[in-house]
């Protein structure tokens, strides 16, 4: 699996697909964002339709609470595992993230994570 343990944060090589269309992107595990975040640009990509029963989501930022547009992803390739027909809030993400995408607890709650910060390593098991 390519994943990485750097500046203090869990990343992840994510691929997303939808059709034709993949955008792979190093990815932040995110435990304190309840859902995926992606930024416009990978969404209108990939060609993301709102979610017709709730378009739009609340989110909790270091600025306050935002209102976002809440897409359906096809599916998102992390080495073996796939995961298809979820929700991601769309949102640019700050520079200082350094990665494309946070992957929330959405995602983190369908896998079984074990972090060991003293060695900084992680692995996640389907």
């Amino acid at each position: 699996m390519k994943f990485r343990f750097r500046n203090n944060k869990l990343q992840v090589r994510a691929e997303f697909i939808k059709g034709k269309n993949r955008y792979a992107a190093w990815s932040t595990i995110d435990t304190g964002s309840s859902i995926t975040i992606i930024p416009p640009e990978i969404a209108n990509y990939l060609e993301l339709e709102l979610d017709k029963e709730n378009p739009m989501i609340k989110i909790v930022t270091g600025s306050g609470i935002l209102e976002i547009p809440r897409k359906i992803a096809e599916a998102m390739k992390i080495d073996n595992l796939i995961f298809t027909n979820f929700p991601v809030g769309v949102h640019e993400i700050p520079k200082e993230v350094e990665t494309r995408v946070l992957i929330g607890m959405d995602i983190i709650n369908q896998i079984k994570l074990i972090i060991d910060g003293r060695n900084r390593d992680f692995e996640i098991i389907s």
